[in-house]
């Protein structure tokens, strides 16, 4: 059985979207975020303020929660 990931929300302006990544500023920290650990990010608009659920690991590794 695979592990369901754990998502928290972020909210912040998505500033490119890349073919594996995008490029997110939260107000303090700018950072690449891959697709893959993005939930539904083909939803995502560049140039927009958004409300994002990354995966937990990702979010803690980088200093974003």
């Amino acid at each position: 059985m695979t592990k369901q990931p754990q998502y928290v929300e972020l909210c912040g302006e998505v500033k490119v979207i890349g073919d594996r990544a995008i490029l997110f500023f939260d107000g303090v920290t700018e950072i690449w975020i891959p697709k893959s650990q993005i939930e539904n990010p083909d939803e995502l608009e560049a140039g927009v303020v958004e409300e994002l659920r990354v995966a937990e690991w990702l979010a803690k590794k980088e200093g974003l929660i």
